[in-house]
């Protein structure tokens, strides 16, 4: 390099102000004691603050010694300027002062570079503090385990730039990996057995321990209140090992981690428990609904049997008939709400594993034509759908099953209404099918209501309506989709269901 840096050059400077100070203070020491105190030992007492500024000066102590050197130059000096003949300052007093001077500015450099150090280790102290509090309001705002568990390692590579992987324990009680920092981080079976004595024991294991110390990783387990909950193996370099400060600031970030798991658990707990008071309740209301659903036909289906049977009483033939198609229309009725409950149940037994494979919709379309039409003769049904083929992913018995509901709802609390419309649309994400009818629209309620199950009262006209509502939003939530309804401008109401393209959980 033909040229010093600036870094040096500053320094230079620095140290050449520094002792051109030094001298000027030296003169001036000198020049009070010559002139006012007429003494010029008088004058080295006075250099003692040169002293205090070479221990301030924190460029060197060989700059301290020079810029001390120096100063007794110069007063030593004009010592021999204006006294030539008679010294005032004995040889052996400068000497004295001067060992005693020098030795004060080198232990100062000394001091000095212990505070250097100790400053240094402050401001890397601060550093890692900030860095663990920064740290721990990820961990905490971590919204599931796995996010969780990713933050940690990245924190973790980023605190020690080394390799990281991360162990839990499952719900059998087995230790398990579960990821690794940098991706792709090769790890032998042995490392597995060094991870499980930590967790087992509680204690940090592998590289520099007596546990596994042939391990190329160093093992810390993740300690909650109660248990173990994990463990944690940092690639290790047998050249430059981890300090004892690290290993605790990394202990002080597990602890946070551990915290961090403790409260993920204790969340899940908490919403474990809600869902299940939830699910009761849902199964309540269920059975209230469905009890009350039940006891309406039933009681028609025993009267119409009783009028039946009795000998004593004549009954005309159309009476009779009457009576007979009334116990037919109630016992189909009780047939389509058994099937509702059993596609119900399917659908809650399968849960996310509902089985569904890619079907045409148009075929499902023309399957609901035929049982609609079968079993509603006098309704007029209007299908309206796009010129496209399209296929979904759907168990296309309970689709039907939907539809069957809510073409039914329509012909039973729309009794105005001279035709329904099926409509089908479709964007890039999901396909739409509506029910569409031309009656007075529903009242009193909230369309979000709807779809509740609620015990209604014997004759009120909307009886049943909210269990087989209940039923199609089931089915359809199930297959990834929702349900709406809402009344139209120009009369009359819709109900419309979302199937997504691609299979949703």
């Amino acid at each position: 390099m033909l040229f010093p840096s600036k870094k040096f050059s500053d320094r230079l400077a620095q140290n050449l102000w520094a002792m051109a100070l030094a001298a000027i203070s030296s003169v001036l020491a000198f020049l009070f004691a010559q002139l006012v105190a007429k003494n010029p030992l008088m004058g080295l007492p006075l250099l003692l603050p040169v002293i205090l500024f070479a221990f301030i000066n924190r460029n060197g102590t060989l700059w301290s010694v020079i810029t001390a050197a120096c100063t007794l130059f110069v007063f030593s000096a004009l010592d021999m300027v204006f006294n030539p003949i008679h010294r005032t300052i004995p040889v052996e007093l400068l000497l004295v002062f001067s060992i005693f001077y020098l030795g004060t500015v080198a232990a100062s450099g000394w001091f000095s570079a212990i505070a250097r150090r100790q400053q240094h280790y402050y401001k890397e102290q601060s550093t890692l503090d900030a860095l663990i509090s920064e740290i721990n309001t990820h961990l905490l705002t971590a919204a599931t385990k796995e996010e969780l568990y990713q933050l940690t390692l990245r924190h973790l590579y980023r605190l020690t730039t080394r390799s990281a992987s991360l162990y839990v324990c499952n719900d059998a009680g087995q230790l398990s990996h579960i990821a690794s920092y940098p991706p792709g981080l090769i790890l032998y079976p042995t490392e597995k057995d060094a991870a499980y004595e930590a967790f087992r024991l509680g204690i940090r294991t592998g590289f520099g321990t007596p546990y596994f110390d042939h391990s190329s990783f160093c093992y810390l387990p993740l300690l909650t209140s109660n248990e173990t909950v994990g463990v944690v193996g940092i690639l290790t370099n047998p050249q430059s090992p981890m300090n004892p400060r690290l290993i605790s600031t990394i202990q002080l970030m597990l602890v946070r981690v551990a915290v961090a798991l403790e409260k993920q658990k204790l969340s899940e707990q908490h919403q474990n428990a809600l869902m299940d008071k939830e699910l009761e309740q849902m199964r309540s209301d269920f059975l209230r609904a469905i009890s009350h659903d039940f006891r309406t036909p039933l009681t028609g289906i025993i009267s119409a049997c009783s009028a039946l049977i009795q000998e004593e009483v004549v009954l005309g033939e159309p009476v009779r008939q009457q009576l007979i198609q009334s116990i037919e229309q109630e016992a189909q009725w009780l047939m389509r709400m058994v099937e509702n409950l059993l596609s119900v149940t399917r659908t809650e037994m399968r849960g996310v594993k509902l089985d569904r494979s890619l079907e045409p919709v148009e075929e499902v379309l023309s399957t609901t034509l035929e049982k609609a039409v079968g079993r509603f003769p006098n309704i007029a049904l209007k299908l309206s759908q796009p010129a496209e083929f399209i296929m979904i992913p759907m168990n296309p018995m309970l689709i039907v099953q939907v539809l069957m509901n809510l073409i039914e709802n329509a012909v039973k609390y729309a009794p105005g209404s001279d035709h329904i419309d099926l409509i089908v649309t479709a964007d890039e994400k999901d396909v739409y099918l509506t029910v569409r009818d031309y009656g007075s629209g529903f009242t009193g309620e909230g369309p979000d209501q709807l779809f509740v199950p609620s015990v209604r009262k014997a004759g009120d006209s909307m009886l049943g309506m909210g269990q087989g509502l209940s039923i199609c939003r089931s089915v359809i939530r199930a297959h990834g989709g929702d349900i709406t309804a809402k009344n139209c401008p120009d009369g009359g109401s819709a109900f419309t269901f979302s199937l997504p393209r691609e299979e949703q959980p």
